[in-house]
């Protein structure tokens, strides 16, 4: 054997040798046919193809790693009845989509979860694809996540993208949808979600008994007929520095819809939102109490003359409205979904560190979107919005 063959005969040895250590270390993949699902699903696993309708039992828990996928290969709920971990972390997420993109699957759905569980967690996950549709008025709620009569829940640092629903004036939350709970929702990234015919684009709040904590997240180039990034109904969340820009395509709130609702937003950017009446904010009455948020240390493009109430421009406002900029939030580059302030931004140090409200004592989230220390600089005031520059001042050095 001269001498070239015998780097022939290494080089193809070596590559046998590679080809046999990633044979070795390759995933797997898991069929899920459908059913009672629970224990922990591993990364070495994914990915998990579920094939039919799958549910977590009351008492039961499904723990997922990070990094796994999740496809569903039909129009297929995730019902969740006992507890869900769905904990990722930055470098891994979990993501849950759709094989088939047009058709979609049909979320993740906490239904009347028995509150003797202990809470979920749906924690830096990518979610898409999620559509709701279906005979009933809650199966054509929350596009990606649905949550009725369940409080024990964090979605946090997750990624809503592309969800739907597709209904009426009575559906919504192409993102997420709530009825009567109060789940946290801190640090997510909804964008390019739909409520078609209904309300709440990015998240849609209905009834009373829904108080969720609703802090650090952009929702953004969301769409719904009222409410294109949150719409309300009944009640009367807080939500503080969160970012809600460039939603739109509403015949009424392309950032807001508030029906029978007064709400609170501090330190909070609504800008950029577009609809046919009340570009960024829409308050009306159906049948209960007038709608009168309240907005304290916001940056709201136009002003109170973006407002409208019951579809017509303009109306009397009652609600509490202090501390208010109408400035161009100059975000680094909002066109590639870049919604960070630049450093000539107006919204740095324009915030509130804490205030009173009803005797309640309401602080600014200690850190913000990107998990940065809130305020920065530490002695500054915070800034408006989902995400803490870190100088004090618009164009001023940090100390």
């Amino acid at each position: 054997m001269n001498r070239n063959n015998i780097k022939i005969h290494f080089r193809l040895l070596a590559l046998l040798i590679v080809v046999q250590l990633t044979a070795d270390f390759s995933y797997s993949q898991t069929d899920i046919s459908g059913g009672k699902i629970k224990g922990k699903w591993a990364l070495s696993d994914s990915p998990f193809l579920i094939q039919g309708e799958v549910t977590i039992p009351n008492g039961e828990t499904l723990e997922i790693e990070p990094g796994v996928s999740i496809v569903f290969e039909g129009h297929y709920k995730l019902n969740v009845q006992g507890r869900i971990l769905a904990v990722g972390s930055r470098e891994a997420m979990i993501k849950f989509t759709a094989q088939d993109t047009i058709l979609g699957w049909h979320g993740l759905r906490f239904n009347k979860t028995s509150p003797v569980n202990d809470s979920s967690k749906i924690v830096y996950c990518q979610i898409s694809h999620g559509k709701a549709v279906g005979e009933s008025n809650i199966d054509r709620c929350g596009g990606a996540i649905f949550i009725r009569n369940f409080d024990k829940l964090i979605i946090s640092h997750c990624s809503l993208m592309n969800n739907e629903t597709d209904g009426d004036q009575f559906t919504g939350g192409g993102g997420i949808f709530i009825d009567n709970s109060s789940p946290n929702i801190e640090g997510n990234y909804l964008s390019n979600n739909k409520a078609i015919g209904g309300h709440g684009g990015g998240i849609c709040i209905f009834y009373k008994e829904s108080s969720p904590v609703v802090i650090n997240n952009t929702i953004t180039n969301n769409e719904a007929f009222g409410g294109g990034g949150i719409a309300c109904y009944l009640c009367n969340p807080l939500m503080i520095n969160n970012t809600i820009a460039n939603n739109g395509f509403c015949d009424h709130g392309g950032g807001l819809d508030f029906i029978d609702s007064s709400p609170t937003f501090i330190n909070t950017i609504i800008y950029g939102n577009m609809a046919s009446t009340g570009s960024q904010i829409h308050v009306g009455t159906f049948n209960g109490p007038t709608s009168e948020p309240n907005f304290l240390y916001c940056n709201i493009e136009n002003g109170k003359k973006s407002f409208a109430r019951d579809h017509s421009p303009g109306g009397e406002f009652k609600g509490r409205y202090e501390h208010i900029i109408d400035l161009d939030p100059m975000f680094i580059e909002a066109d590639m979904s870049n919604f960070r302030l630049s450093d000539s931004s107006p919204c740095i140090g324009k915030g509130v560190g804490s205030i009173t409200i009803d005797n309640r004592i309401i602080t600014a989230p200690s850190t913000d979107f990107d998990g940065k220390e809130r305020p920065e600089p530490s002695e500054s005031k915070p800034d408006i919005g989902a995400f803490e520059n870190n100088l004090d001042n618009p164009g001023v050095l940090e100390k």
